[in-house]
């Protein structure tokens, strides 16, 4: 994205806002907001130019050179004309990768991908010095992890393992048979009753993250992960790596940018080492903020209060679901649906079509979702959105309560003009998104057993993108058309 691109060179060149607002003739407010991403990519390609020209001349030293080569994939020419168009070219063109890795996470997520991943015994693919401590490079890195897991593997009191990198995680991602590996040992040991703690870097691009959380997702739905960030910067030069298993074994590095594929892993097993490792470990942690967080009807309490601090930000939203969405279920649908199961409905549930109507006073929602099949809500198979968080399975409408539902999109068409309806023939997808620009995402698998997911902040970007991208692949409908379609589709009903 435009923005974090921006802000990747200003402080890769030190390049504060006023200082490139002076060269470029803007004011540093402007520049802020760019940086920010609250505005867009200018449409005048004098500033952009400007921008890359005076960014350009402050790429100087051989430090600078090799971190932006490594975000960019691309070497870096000498000449200062050939760099300033790469660099240009760079920053403004749309990054269809990211879209596609959005498609691969969330397919990962609703399928249960982790189901073909089975728990082996046979840990070590690699003859290993039981008496090492010192590893080198990306293969030793291998080779360090399958030891500390093969002795914790013997571990058979639960244990909270403890893992921060920074570092490229080549040694993880860019080998599907270790990837594969090092899953399966993980899953072994959470069969045992042991936990991870885990803090990803927020230096990362958006793209990078989500590739790394895409290839721990078969982890992260297993329920035995919490997963955090840290927000402050570190300086790019140095990578860390740390490993913990209370008691048992660490694995450390720490680097620079130019041995980062070569560095030194040290294996440590004393104790008392391992303990002092522990302590900074936790540290850290108390620095950092949750990520995101995964839930079934097991942890449904928890999740509820989750729901309700997130509907509590009010600003622009985003909701893609195959299907009616969750978001317009109205008041009186949900006391019915309580009504009939005999259960309490959560109240944030009741607060859905309140908080939704005073969202949309200032706020805009783009409501991206199909018309489910007549006859399945006539046979009354249609299950009602988030019912599995309320009971185990999932809850099917009446043909009463359906109406309900579809009248209240009709009076969100006819009363707010922030409603943005985008009715498709085409959604295939057995997952849910719904995502408040800036504030975060949720996510929710409709296949059983129901999973759903929370992301922080952090990712909302990607996503946010991700649905805009989505929304413009549909022919443009006006707000008559979309009423003449729900009103048509109601009279069949």
């Amino acid at each position: 994205m435009f923005n974090k691109k921006l802000d990747f060179l200003m402080r890769i060149t030190k390049t504060n806002n006023s200082a490139l607002a002076k060269a470029v003739s803007l004011s540093p407010s402007y520049v802020s907001k760019l940086r920010s991403g609250s505005r867009p990519l200018p449409k005048s390609e004098t500033y952009v130019n400007a921008i890359i020209n005076y960014l350009s001349k402050r790429i100087e030293t051989y430090e600078q050179k090799s971190i932006i080569q490594s975000v960019i994939k691309q070497p870096l020419p000498d000449d200062i004309v050939s760099l300033t168009e790469l660099l240009l070219l760079w920053l403004t063109k749309d990054d269809d990768n990211s879209y596609q890795l959005v498609n691969e996470f969330m397919n990962v997520f609703s399928n249960g991908y982790h189901k073909s991943l089975k728990p082996t015994n046979n840990l070590i693919t690699t003859k290993i010095d039981k008496n090492s401590t010192i590893f080198f490079g990306i293969d030793g890195m291998r080779e360090a992890i399958i030891l500390f897991f093969t002795h914790l593997s013997h571990v058979n009191t639960p244990q909270t393992i403890y893992l921060y990198s920074d570092e490229s995680l080549e040694w993880l991602i860019d080998s599907n048979d270790f990837l594969l590996t090092w899953q399966n040992m993980f899953l072994k040991v959470f069969e045992i009753g042991h936990r991870l703690v885990t803090i990803h870097s927020s230096h990362r691009s958006s793209y990078e993250m989500l590739r790394v959380l895409t290839a721990w997702l078969p982890l992260y739905v297993s329920g035995a992960v919490e997963v955090y960030y840290c927000t402050r910067m570190r300086d790019d030069l140095f990578y860390h790596t740390l490993l913990v298993s209370p008691g048992i074994a660490a694995i450390t590095s720490f680097t620079s940018i130019e041995h980062r594929t070569d560095n030194v892993r040290i294996y440590i097993s004393n104790m008392q080492a391992v303990q002092k490792l522990e302590e900074d470990f936790k540290y850290f942690l108390n620095k950092c903020r949750i990520l995101m967080n995964t839930y079934t009807i097991q942890n449904s309490i928890e999740y509820w209060q989750i729901i309700a601090q997130f509907s509590s930000s009010v600003t622009n939203s985003a909701s893609y679901t195959c299907g009616l969405p969750a978001i317009t279920i109205p008041k009186r649908m949900m006391l019915s649906f309580a009504h009939r199961m005999n259960k309490p409905c959560p109240e944030i549930f009741l607060q859905f079509d309140k908080g939704l109507r005073k969202q949309l006073e200032n706020y805009h929602l783009y409501d991206h979702f199909t018309l489910p099949d007549i006859k399945k809500v006539k046979d009354g198979l249609l299950h009602i959105p988030l019912s599995d968080m309320i009971e185990e399975t999932n809850i099917t409408y009446t043909i009463e309560e359906f109406r309900f539902h579809i009248k209240n999109i009709i009076n969100l068409i006819k009363y707010y003009e922030n409603y943005h309806p985008i009715i498709s023939e085409d959604l295939k997808t057995n997952w849910s998104m719904f995502v408040k620009k800036n504030t975060g995402v949720i996510i929710s698998r409709s296949i059983q057993p129901g999973l759903h997911m929370i992301q922080t902040k952090l990712l909302s970007p990607i996503y946010w993108e991700y649905l805009s991208v989505r929304r413009k692949k549909e022919p443009i409908q006006s707000r008559e058309t979309v009423l003449n379609i729900l009103e048509n589709y109601l009279s069949m009903l």
